[in-house]
């Protein structure tokens, strides 16, 4: 009786060997269910280079010390460009909207347009989200046979 389930345990490894690991990685799943590219999930690969120290300590939080030679150096070209004159700051796209809205005419939305390099929606979602939120009151005017005119109503 010993004899058979020795015999029995034999030809069981002896097929389970000439199989291939892919072969039985490939029984094992439709055995548990579809692989899992087959029910649409999707595995996301790991970023290479990108790895995360326990302590904390990595690239992102280093920050290499400063010498004194540097900063009394930092210090005195900073007290250097506070003194010296510096050119007024650009006005904003929407500081430029809010100029040729405050003219008496107003301005059409090819003028906004040219003015700030936006396309059309942007500059109608600029009136009427930035500058409402702002508090100007945006009015909007079609004379006839005339494009329309947008301004910022002046409150007395």
């Amino acid at each position: 009786m010993n004899q058979g389930k020795s015999q029995a345990a034999i030809t069981v490894s002896a097929e389970a060997a000439s199989t291939t690991l892919i072969e039985r990685t490939e029984a094992a799943g439709e055995a548990n269910g579809p692989a899992r590219g087959a029910r649409g999930g999707t595995a996301r690969p790991k970023q290479a280079g990108k790895r995360q120290s326990k302590t904390g300590s990595g690239p992102r939080d280093a920050k290499p010390p400063k010498a004194k030679a540097q900063a009394d150096g930092a210090a005195a070209s900073k007290a250097e460009s506070d003194t010296a004159p510096t050119a007024a700051a650009a006005p904003s796209k929407l500081d430029q909207l809010v100029t040729l809205l405050r003219t008496p005419g107003g301005a059409t939305l090819p003028e906004l347009q040219s003015a700030t390099g936006w396309q059309v929606h942007s500059v109608r979602g600029a009136m009427a989200g930035a500058l409402r939120k702002k508090g100007y009151s945006i009015v909007s005017e079609k004379p006839e046979g005339e494009l329309r005119r947008y301004r910022i109503a002046v409150t007395s």
